[in-house]
């Protein structure tokens, strides 16, 4: 049976299980280059929360099915950091709605790691540039976290970094349809997350979405973010 979601799954239309009414708010100056820049440099115990579908993917061992047919299973995601007029953005694309895996979806910039890639966050750098036009001499990589399986059979690295303010963008139409600027506070407010639910072959399977004006994020990119605001929240404690 498929881990999936339906074909006519619809998740805005999912019961909300959890607000996170009571998490610490970042300070804005969390938010900040230096200060990001010396998050990633220190070494405080965090724990990311496992979703349920990276609990299903492993359980279900589909990547070491893939991996023993020879398919590469490693890919990795760019979280650029952009700054407009001195307020942190983060750059998110809307997929082309041709794709043939999540289509129309807000995701991160990324894809599979390749022969040409010297490591993931190369991949990630190459990726980036291929699909939003962002050279990679445009990117400072702050860091990067844990690996998050996707229901897709993936082991995606999420990696963190700043991107210059004079970087232009060049759409690769094939692959997005357009790009996302949301302002960081606001993903990383854990205010704005939700824990959502929908009822599957194998029974209930929690997700989280965080929702911005027309714009609804959700499954793996959503999770990510949701980490993203606990390895920072972790320093406060």
């Amino acid at each position: 049976m498929s881990l999936a979601s339906p074909g006519r799954f619809d998740p805005q239309k999912s019961f909300i299980r959890r607000h996170f009414e009571s998490d610490t708010i970042l300070d804005d100056s969390t938010l900040m280059p230096d200060q990001l820049r010396a998050r990633f440099s220190l070494e405080i115990p965090w724990a990311p929360e496992e979703t349920d579908e990276n609990r299903h993917i492993k359980a279900s061992s589909i990547i070491e099915k893939k991996e023993l047919d020879g398919v590469e299973v490693r890919a990795a995601i760019l979280m650029p950091i952009i700054f407009r007029k001195k307020e942190p953005m983060i750059l998110l694309t809307e997929r082309s709605q041709h794709l043939s895996s999540h289509p129309g979806q807000i995701s991160f910039p990324g894809g599979r790691f390749s022969n040409m890639d010297r490591c993931l966050v190369s991949t990630a750098k190459r990726e980036t540039e291929e699909e939003v036009g962002i050279r990679k001499e445009d990117i400072e990589v702050l860091g990067f976290f844990p690996e998050y399986c996707t229901i897709s059979g993936y082991r995606v690295t999420p990696v963190a970094a700043l991107v210059s303010s004079e970087s232009t963008y060049k759409l690769n139409s094939r692959e997005v349809k357009s790009i996302v600027e949301i302002p960081m506070k606001y993903l990383l407010n854990p205010r704005n997350h939700m824990l959502r639910s929908w009822e599957s072959d194998q029974g209930r399977r929690h997700f989280y979405s965080i929702a911005f004006e027309n714009y609804f994020i959700w499954g793996a990119t959503a999770a990510m973010l949701r980490n993203f605001y606990l390895f920072l929240v972790a320093a406060k404690r």
